[in-house]
């Protein structure tokens, strides 16, 4: 853990911000190891009068949630933004982050209007610029989980668990690398037997994969819900039924080299409840494997959490439509 002090001099300069308490939160091997800590926090002491440092890796990033801070920064890819949010929910922190995507895929930054940008970062803080960020919620009968990208069974958890994909770790494009066991794992997968209603609407069946996505991108930067919207309130549901095995291997083998969008359309819902004995993944973990050891099978009950994160938004110098106002301490 490091800490820092600007000096009244670094504070008079650039745009004179309102003096800002700073947690930067940051994952120094994220991606391919480019995030350089002491540049920006040498940029941001110009900005900004304290700093608390936290090694996402090596420090208790949980217990530094709870210090006093205008702004968390995040930077790192989805699973560090990911972690960081999931704890923020569990604790009952709603300070507003910004995002400093240094992954691989991005699809949180990517579906959020977040550029790498850390002078725009604090512009549009200043200018209380900021995207609403819902999180999912899925509760069992053993416990519950947040997710920000996606929950599913079939191919990704399956994915997860593959042993091709740890032969990619050392991957020096984990997309790539994701993408080709995916076209592995497809052919192999069999249907199985899904309770599920949306929205009071029972769309029960056989199924290949079945996704809730709260982002337009998932893992290896798949584009399954093109038409997401964080701030919409809605979950959107993407269901590979038996029979459409084909239209999900053409989709697949197009995304390999262009990033392409699936034939088959989302649903959008607001209230899911699933009934299977299969394991699923929460974003990129797998669910605790206890609540599968007997092969029952369980009820998933998935909504969006009350309220939203507000993230800040770069892409915009005013604000747009349907984003939320200030949310800086006044």
């Amino acid at each position: 853990m490091r800490c820092y002090k600007a000096s009244q001099e670094q504070n008079d300069k650039l745009y004179r911000l309102i003096k800002m308490d700073i947690t930067l939160l940051y994952n120094p091997t994220a991606g391919k190891g480019e995030f350089d800590l002491d540049s920006t926090l040498a940029f941001l002491t110009n900005y900004s009068a304290n700093i608390l440092a936290i090694n996402t890796k090596e420090d208790d990033y949980r217990h530094a949630l709870n210090s006093p801070a205008d702004l968390l920064i995040i930077a790192g890819g989805d699973g560090t933004i990911e972690k960081i949010i999931r704890a923020m929910k569990k604790q009952g922190i709603t300070n507003p982050i910004a995002i400093l995507p240094f992954g691989n895929a991005n699809n949180i930054a990517n579906g959020l209007c977040v550029e790498n940008n850390l002078a725009a970062t604090l512009k549009s803080w200043h200018k209380g610029i900021f995207y609403p960020l819902s999180v999912g919620k899925a509760t069992t009968p053993h416990t519950s989980y947040y997710f920000v990208e996606s929950i599913g069974w079939g191919l990704f958890k399956n994915l997860l668990d593959s042993d091709h994909l740890h032969q990619h770790n050392d991957d020096t494009n984990k997309i790539q690398a994701g993408k080709k066991v995916a076209l592995k794992e497809y052919s192999r997968l069999t249907p199985s037997n899904y309770e599920i209603t949306l929205d009071s609407r029972d769309y029960s069946g056989h199924y290949l994969w079945v996704e809730i996505m709260n982002s337009k991108r998932m893992g290896p930067a798949l584009s399954l819900a093109p038409d997401a919207v964080s701030h919409d309130r809605f979950l959107d549901v993407f269901l590979v039924a038996a029979h459409e095995r084909k239209k999900l291997g053409n989709y697949l083998k197009s995304h390999y080299s262009n990033y392409a969008t699936p034939e088959i359309e989302t649903i959008k819902a607001k209230e899911i409840f699933i009934k299977t004995s299969k394991q699923f993944h929460i974003d990129d973990e797998l669910s605790d494997p206890i609540e599968h050891q007997k092969k029952d099978v369980i009820q998933a009950h998935i909504t969006l959490t009350e309220g939203t994160i507000p993230v800040v938004n770069t892409k915009f110098t005013s604000k747009p439509a349907k984003m939320i106002g200030d949310s800086r301490p006044k």
